[in-house]
């Protein structure tokens, strides 16, 4: 059973999420730095490849990280709207537009986009100069610019001589104690060499070579018992711990050459209560973390200390209820894939838990 406590706010106030993902990993393909002045209109965009397919197009702005723009399910949102008020447009392409740009507006702006291949992330750092500067303060805010931006490319840098060879990567989210499987894409051949590396230090943790498949342990045996390498060369790892989480690098040798794969893994501890903060009249997304229904799951949303049932889905078939006094009518939406709920146009009767409910159907 999974809780959440949800609480509506009335006065406009930003609150920074915490995981209790115990890492997380950022990668930032590239920093491109922007100068517009005061009142003029700019475009931030990442020249997306139209062809991965879009899962999901997310915005940040600033140090707290509020999330500003969003297309999900081919809906486009504009939460925090207060920071920017009707001043910004998003594209189906990815590209943000803000206008009537203010000195405010000047920070780091940061794209997220999932894709059916997996993620890519984007960083634009922006600097709004007031219409009045002279020349010589103009050159130095453009110098401050790209030391902000040599700054940024020596830290990328860094993170790239990790993963000098890195051909794709994928984030997995995990609950502890579920399994977790990491699927190479590249099909394994009978002469290939397999191995499994864990961690910055790259650790060797399995292997297959000249068809013997071995699982080695290291340290106090923190994946004893809990490894398994079958011969497409897929990594389960059972009974998973925040401890497991990190970069797993799958490294396949053959004649042909070296190919890399590299799996950032989360386990997340097991949280009976979630409380979440969501301002009147916006809407909220109650999670699984990202994870799709099997088939013989059943999935039931509950509201109140009455556990009154207000959504349910098993297979294809997704159904949400209007509630106690009709509260909820018109304003639950379930995401057919992970089982995810939203509610929209939020009131001050909607406060209180949510409980969910995941089992086996029949």
């Amino acid at each position: 059973m999974i809780s959440f406590l949800i609480i509506l706010q009335t006065i406009p106030r930003y609150y920074t999420s915490v995981s209790v993902c115990s890492s997380d990993v950022y990668v930032a393909d590239e920093v491109k730095s922007v100068l517009v002045m005061e009142g003029d209109s700019l475009t931030l965009n990442p020249d997306l490849n139209q062809t991965q397919g879009f899962k999901m197009i997310q915005w940040w702005f600033g140090d707290i990280s509020p999330v500003i723009a969003e297309i999900y399910a081919n809906e486009t949102s504009y939460p925090n709207d207060e920071i920017f008020r009707d001043r910004l447009e998003l594209n189906q392409t990815g590209s943000l537009s803000i206008k009537n740009t203010r000195t405010t507006d000047s920070g780091l702006y940061k794209l997220e986009v999932q894709h059916n291949s997996g993620a890519s992330y984007m960083t634009f750092s922006v600097t709004v100069y007031a219409s009045g500067l002279s020349p010589g303060a103009k050159a130095g805010i453009v110098v401050v610019v790209l030391l902000v931006f040599a700054a940024a490319a020596i830290d990328m840098m860094c993170y790239h001589c990790f993963f000098s060879d890195l051909k794709k990567l994928k984030r997995l989210l995990v609950m502890e104690g579920e399994t977790v499987i990491l699927k190479p894409d590249i099909k394994v051949k009978r002469d290939d060499e397999i191995l499994w590396k864990f961690g910055p230090q790259g650790i060797c943790i399995a292997e297959i070579r000249e068809g013997a498949r071995e699982i080695f342990d290291f340290g106090d045996g923190e994946f004893k018992g809990r490894l398994t390498l079958d011969q497409t060369g897929s990594l389960t790892i059972t009974n998973t711990r925040t401890t497991d989480s990190g970069a797993y690098e799958l490294q396949m040798k053959r004649s042909s050459g070296v190919s890399d794969e590299i799996f950032c893994v989360n386990v997340c501890g097991y949280v009976e209560e979630e409380t979440k903060f969501v301002m009147k009249g916006r809407y909220i997304t109650l999670s699984r973390f990202n994870k799709e229904i099997q088939k013989n799951e059943l999935i039931v949303w509950m509201f109140g200390d009455q556990e009154t049932l207000i959504a349910q889905m098993t297979g294809g078939s997704r159904k949400t209820f209007d509630g106690p006094d009709g509260r909820f009518r018109g304003r639950l939406k379930l995401d057919k894939r992970t089982g995810d709920l939203t509610i929209r146009r939020m009131k001050c009767e909607h406060t209180g838990h949510y409980k969910l409910q995941i089992s086996c159907s029949s």
